[in-house]
């Protein structure tokens, strides 16, 4: 794995006269350790080789610090929302057991394949680095691994900063790849070396891959006798990789969320990092004593032993400047109007909150129990539209990844993928359904069940038919088939029952003392 070998501010932008300049390999370096220094807070922090030409280019003040930098929360939203909450063990559609991935299918035998892939990928965990590598550096891999050493596949989540080569067909499916990391020499472990991996196809489409040292082939892999091996074919018809760019601007590589916001960050921290630092010279601010001289001893503290009192003297002490005796008072400090910088200060955020919605929702959380599930959700549609729009990425790329998994599966025989049918037959396809971005509240759940069938009993009104309707409000064609058939056997019930009576009704009755005193009374 590379390291940047200097910062350049062309490698942050996207030039229109030469896209491809984006996805350089250095390029992507230097925005994923920027957009990586913007979500954990040190990107302008002298620990960065380049933070120091990163501050002088971007004419930054040269102690900006990220006081204001939201780039955390906008990042753990995008995390806790794409793919957040918990899986159903059972890989169901969501209905009877809710899931972070309901899985929509035709064919129930892929099910227990798709949570036996889960299981053995330790899905619930690593599917949060997936939503949290591509939201803030732009990109994330993940490589369908065929493990016939322990007989099962799973799916490995690759940092971009691994990614040293990529290539694509018109679809978006990978055709090869380079991975690049530092490693630790297996003969030598105090040795670091770089280890790469290359995939791709050869001309009889059968994919092949090659493992170096130091770019020198080296069996990093044994094969099923145990020989080492450093390069072999498979049969798949595929490259077991798939590649998701989080914001998909028509180049190979993606952009990151903030990608576009990055100068408003430098400038409200800029702001922000002079105003803390301009009220801290004004507390700590210097004194001149006109008309006197120094004085041979100290002013204050009279003594620099701790204290009770007094435990820390030097705090104590007041910087000061003696003039001599004609010397005249001079302000030695900018008289700030700091009101009117906060005022500043909170415009710029304002600004870029409406480039972020999702930064309104941890400012309102407390309203959440206090405003009707319609307020609330008209609060959340900007958040909500932002999280929907990328979702498609990252749901088409996993679902390619589950047919990958089940089609290596299957080929090997491995357990848990007997008897699920093929890829090629399209056995395998499925879709991850819809969900909500956030938790819906009991009460409001019963609100939107009651809009929904209101919504559905005014448009039958209106001679539109059922299945249309339903149709239009996201039902699928098998729960359509389903309430047909249930609306029949209620019809088919209410017919008999109405026929019971009118048969009933047409009987003699039975005098009983019931009847008897109906007739006295009338």
């Amino acid at each position: 794995m590379a390291a940047i070998a200097g910062f350049r501010e062309p490698h942050l932008v996207m030039n229109l006269q030469d896209i491809t300049a984006f996805d350089d390999y250095e390029a992507r370096m230097n925005r994923y350790d920027i957009q990586w220094g913007f979500y954990d807070n040190t990107v302008y922090r002298n620990i960065h080789s380049w933070a120091v030409r990163y501050k002088t280019i971007s004419s930054l003040y040269i102690n900006t610090r990220a006081i204001r930098n939201p780039s955390y929360r906008i990042g753990s939203f995008h995390q806790n929302h794409l793919w957040g909450g918990l899986l159903d063990p059972q890989a169901g559609n969501g209905i009877a057991v809710p899931s972070a991935l309901p899985i929509i299918t035709e064919n129930e035998r892929i099910r227990p394949a798709i949570s036996k892939l889960w299981e053995a990928s330790n899905w619930q965990i690593k599917k949060q680095l997936v939503t949290l590598f591509a939201p803030v550096m732009g990109d994330v891999g993940i490589r369908i691994v065929d493990s016939t050493k322990h007989g099962k596949v799973y799916l490995e989540v690759i940092h971009p900063r691994l990614i040293k080569q990529l290539t694509k067909d018109e679809f978006g499916n990978v055709k090869s790849y380079v991975l690049e990391e530092k490693r630790y020499h297996p003969e030598h472990p105090a040795r670091e070396v770089t280890y790469t991996e290359i995939s791709g196809r050869d001309d009889n489409n059968v994919v092949f891959f090659e493992t170096l040292l130091n770019g020198s082939a080296y069996p990093w892999n044994t094969d099923a006798n145990g020989d080492g091996i450093s390069a072999w074919t498979v049969d798949y018809g595929f490259i077991p990789f798939v590649h998701i760019p989080h914001i998909d601007v028509g180049t190979l590589f993606g952009w990151a969320e903030t990608h576009a916001a990055r100068p408003k960050f430098e400038e409200i921290d800029d702001q922000a990092s002079k105003l803390n630092d301009y009220i801290r010279k004004a507390e700590e601010g210097v004194f001149l004593f006109s008309g006197t001289v120094k004085p041979s001893g100290s002013l204050t503290p009279t003594t620099t032993t701790a204290s009770r009192d007094k435990p820390d003297p030097k705090r104590e002490d007041i910087p000061g400047l003696w003039g001599g005796v004609d010397a005249k008072a001079t302000p030695l400090l900018f008289d700030l109007d700091i009101s009117s910088t906060l005022a500043n200060i909170e415009a710029l955020a304002n600004d870029i909150a409406k480039d972020y919605p999702e930064l309104m929702i941890d400012e309102n959380k407390e309203l959440s129990g206090a405003i009707s599930g319609r307020a609330l959700r008209i609060l959340q549609s900007g958040a909500t539209d932002k999280i929907e729009a990328r979702r498609p990425s990252y749901d088409n790329a996993l679902v390619r990844a589950h047919e990958m998994a089940m089609s290596i599966g299957t080929m090997r025989e491995y357990d848990g993928y007997k008897n699920i049918g093929t890829y090629e037959k399209g056995d395998f396809e499925h879709n991850i359904g819809q969900r909500h971005v956030f938790k819906v509240d009991e009460v409001d759940k019963l609100e939107e069940d009651l809009l929904l069938w209101q919504g559905v009993a005014a448009a039958t009104a209106t001679g539109i038919p059922l299945e249309v309707a339903l149709k239009r409000r996201g039902f699928n064609e098998k729960e359509i088939l389903e309430m047909r058939g249930t609306m029949r056997r209620q019809q088919t019930v209410a017919q008999r029952r109405a026929a019971l009576e009118a048969i009933n009704s047409n009987a003699p009755q039975p005098e009983t003392e019931q009847n008897n005193e109906r007739v006295d009374n009338e």
